[in-house]
């Protein structure tokens, strides 16, 4: 496919495996029930629903307390794991760290870039593919 695209063509494919898609598209269009939930390039659909993920641990996480960070655009809950999706983890991140006081008990923090499957979910509300 690279071969090809570096002369010039143009390749489509249809994929169920979305990491495929994430590696090697350039554009992705995402169908669900036959509509069409997001066109362009994989980066701009990822933005759709946050460039990156935070995840950290709390005793006491309550979502509410996290939705007001600067760039939080989702945050879920998963036992005494708090996801936040963001537009811009440095000023989600800073803010966070900021009222450390109100945080102390943050840890185990991680960021990850959001993926296409991710964002399919997202975007379809959950649906099966």
């Amino acid at each position: 496919m690279r071969a090809r695209t570096a002369e010039g063509r143009t390749v489509v494919f249809a994929t169920y495996y979305l990491t495929e898609a994430d590696d090697y598209a350039d554009r992705v269009v995402l169908l669900t029930d036959g509509k069409i939930v997001a066109d362009g390039p994989v980066d701009a659909i990822k933005s759709l629903v946050g460039g990156t993920e935070i995840r950290f641990r709390m005793d006491s996480a309550e979502v509410s307390r996290f939705a007001g960070l600067p760039g939080v655009r989702q945050v879920h809950l998963e036992g005494r794991t708090v996801a936040l999706r963001t537009g811009d983890s440095d000023a989600t991140l800073r803010a966070l760290f900021a009222t450390f006081d109100e945080f102390d008990d943050v840890r185990d923090v991680r960021t990850a870039s959001t993926d296409l499957e991710s964002a399919f979910v997202s975007l379809t509300g959950g649906q099966e593919r």
